[in-house]
């Protein structure tokens, strides 16, 4: 499975979960677009994997290491999504932009940009909005 499939799961699990506890196989399949028997199977795959806890007819949460997994994309989703506000990007345009970027974004190119954003004072930014 790849890394990009992966984290689309761990994100839909998590965004689902709040409030429910477990997620249907039948809601992730709807969220993604594609067929529950095609989700069931990667779902399984991942439960292998120690990243969800999967129950047979009834549904996914995540374990902790996936719950790692979803904390660490939502940092980087933030800190991209800050960058291109900053960079003049609307903000609707720079989350969708974000998205997509921290899934391709290798954690060199990251790790780079992180701490440029250190670096410099928050003060000076002038994010437009």
């Amino acid at each position: 499975m790849k890394n990009i499939t992966i984290k689309n799961y761990i994100m839909v699990v998590c965004k689902e979960s709040r409030g429910k506890g477990l997620v249907r196989v039948s809601d992730v399949a709807r969220v993604l677009g594609y067929k529950t028997p095609s989700v069931t199977e990667s779902l399984q795959k991942m439960a292998k994997d120690g990243i969800i806890t999967y129950i047979p007819h009834i549904g996914v949460k995540l374990t902790g290491k996936g719950k790692e997994i979803a904390k660490k994309v939502i940092k980087r989703r933030k800190a991209l999504r800050k960058l291109l506000i900053y960079l003049g990007i609307p903000k609707e345009l720079a989350e969708n932009e974000s998205k997509k970027l921290e899934m391709v974004m290798s954690k060199e190119a990251f790790d780079y940009i992180n701490v440029s954003q250190k670096r410099k004072p928050t003060s000076n930014l002038k994010i437009r909005t």
